[in-house]
């Protein structure tokens, strides 16, 4: 519901009647903010890999265990925020990682460097978090499937991933 403000005016310009319809709408209003306020996290779907793995892939890939991954139902809005995060390290000093996502459904959206956590090793086997979100619009509504996907850049090396974390929420 898509609250509509009423017009009120004091009784001696032309005055609004109060009214028991007017009363439901103020009510109506209250109660899908009250809603939206506390089940606004529904349809939220997160998923983890904990191993470590690791690609020389210099495109986006799956590792050795594929995903994480979830599935979400996207609304009439088009809209969802997608979370990635991971434990990142390369074989080689300077050697990148970089972690992002696909998502399969209505809409393709393609694993690219722009929505992307990224970390570049300064000595070998050196240990980096990172973590982001992305807000995603222009959705058609359906069922989604999304997916991390993994690539190495800069000097080669082993591109490592572990406790790989994806989190999914739809937006009203």
């Amino acid at each position: 519901m898509v609250y509509a403000e009423q017009t009120w005016n004091d009784f001696e310009a032309g005055g609004t009647p109060l009214s028991a319809a007017r009363l439901r709408h103020i009510e109506a209003g209250i109660a899908e903010a009250h809603r939206l306020h506390h089940e606004g996290w529904a349809g939220t779907d997160a998923a983890r890999v904990a191993g470590l793995e690791g690609t020389t892939s210099e495109t986006f890939t799956d590792l050795a265990t594929v995903g994480p991954e979830v599935s979400v139902e996207i609304g009439s809005s088009g809209k969802c925020v997608v979370h990635i995060r991971a434990d990142m390290r390369n074989t080689l000093a300077g050697g990148g990682c970089v972690m992002s996502f696909e998502g399969i459904g209505p809409t393709s959206v393609a694993p690219i460097t722009n929505r992307a956590v990224a970390a570049t090793s300064s000595a070998a086997n050196d240990q980096y978090w990172s973590g982001g979100s992305e807000l995603l619009t222009g959705l058609i509504p359906g069922l989604y499937v999304f997916r991390a996907k993994y690539r190495r850049f800069a000097a080669g090396g082993t591109a490592n991933f572990a406790a790989r974390t994806i989190i999914v929420t739809p937006l009203a």
